[in-house]
């Protein structure tokens, strides 16, 4: 009986560990949004909107060519960026998309898009 316990054990060890194996696989795909957050909160040094606006977008096709899904926040901040440089549309087409695939933050981006139409 006690042989049987002991290779059960084995067993379901081997088992729960190789279901482990697979979990360090990312969720998310940033690109360099992190990045561009850190130097804009945290640097002297500044990088252009427009230059930060391709690097996002290059993250955003990245994720689809891999079947990934883009990291909170990401369309956000691409949001922010379009109305910094005047394309209200894409801005508001950046902060709906963060909408609809993170649906938690419909608050944070309700607000955002109610400041963008009182700016105007």
């Amino acid at each position: 009986m006690k042989n049987t316990l002991i290779k059960g054990f084995i067993v379901a060890s081997v088992i729960f560990a190789s279901g482990c194996a697979n979990t360090n696989k990312q969720m998310y795909t940033w690109g360099q949004y992190e990045d561009l957050v850190y130097e804009f909160h945290n640097t002297d040094s500044s990088i252009e909107p427009q230059k930060q606006i391709a690097m996002l977008q290059e993250a955003v096709a990245e994720a689809k060519k891999n079947n990934k899904k883009v990291g909170p926040g990401v369309f956000a901040h691409l949001g922010m960026l379009y109305s910094s440089v005047g394309e209200a549309d894409k801005a508001k087409a950046a902060l709906e998309e963060e909408r609809t695939i993170y649906p938690e933050a419909e608050t944070f981006i309700n607000g955002m898009l109610k400041r963008s139409q009182e700016v105007k």
